[in-house]
């Protein structure tokens, strides 16, 4: 038997999701690798604290057998630098400053939408989500 975590690759700071056991009727032991950052409690909810990268651990006995699954969950928004310019058209962006954050890069989805008759009156709004399975998307318009 495999023991597989249904959670979120990237969730948001202050968040609570329930991990479902897929075992049936075989009890999970969860761990987080930084409870500073996100703790799960024996029922398979998983706080988050504050931004980081932890390692939740399930394991399961079954028969004398232990089995093990470990899935990456990045909590809150990576840092990042936006880069733009103005020529012709207006060019904006995004570029992640932790290393560490860039394989959750793909889960999620953001994008910049301006707002205004011309370049001195433009109001910039800013989305961000996390929807597993979207790729990162740039946009202006």
């Amino acid at each position: 038997m495999k023991v597989k975590i249904d959670g979120p690759n990237v969730a948001t700071n202050g968040s609570k999701y329930v991990i479902r056991n897929n075992t049936q009727n075989y009890a999970i032991n969860w761990n987080s690798s930084d409870e500073s950052v996100a703790t799960i409690d024996n029922t398979g909810t998983l706080t988050m604290k504050k931004h980081g990268i932890i390692t939740i651990t399930a394991n399961c006995v079954i028969n004398n057998i232990t089995t093990k699954f470990h899935k990456e969950v990045m909590v809150g928004f990576p840092p990042f630098v936006l880069e733009w310019s103005i020529d012709g058209q207006y060019v904006v962006t995004a570029r992640c400053i932790d290393p560490n954050d860039e394989p959750f890069m793909k889960y999620l989805l953001y994008e910049w939408k301006l707002k205004g008759d011309n370049v001195s009156s433009v109001n910039m709004d800013w989305v961000q989500s996390t929807e597993p399975e979207k790729k990162l998307v740039f946009g202006y318009g």
